[in-house]
């Protein structure tokens, strides 16, 4: 199963924290939220899995999902349109579910942390595996679980 990181840095990018609240308002009221986002590398199949990572003043782990579908890039201004089905969101306002320093004492690499823009390619299989260790350690579900269906509560 591919992972790719889709990454979200509201101090300067083109996706702001009120579109995050928008995003995450239609997430309270369902449970769940589809939405569109540009992944740099072409991804393989759908369903492959989605990991959201807030960068910037506050940086880690804010939601899980994974892609729907493929967008055809002549609907869109960009190409490499997903859609994503995201399952798990944390609050903009609130902690990261997985902060950046847990991630870095747990191994992952910090410069797939600081990557420019969304999706440079599948995460490798070792790093996958040491997120994983933290979702199970910190939020007591897999990664592969946080990515499929609801599993978090607040």
């Amino acid at each position: 199963m591919n992972y790719y990181l889709a990454t979200w840095k509201p101090e300067n990018g083109d996706y702001t924290t009120e579109d995050y609240e928008i995003m995450r308002k239609e997430f309270r009221e369902k449970n769940t939220v589809h939405t569109s986002w540009r992944i740099r590398s072409k991804v393989k199949k759908e369903n492959s899995k989605v990991i959201l990572l807030r960068q910037g003043k506050v940086t880690g782990i804010f939601g899980f999902g994974f892609i729907t579908n493929v967008l055809r890039s002549e609907e869109l201004h960009y190409k490499n349109h997903y859609e994503i089905q995201f399952n798990n969101l944390r609050d903009s306002s609130g902690a990261p579910l997985i902060s950046k320093n847990d991630l870095i004492a747990e191994g992952v690499p910090e410069s797939l942390l600081n990557s420019e823009s969304s999706g440079n390619g599948v995460v490798e299989e070792n790093v996958i595996n040491l997120i994983d260790n933290l979702c199970i350690k910190l939020l007591a579900h897999t990664l592969s679980d946080l990515c499929t269906q609801k599993c978090l509560k607040w």
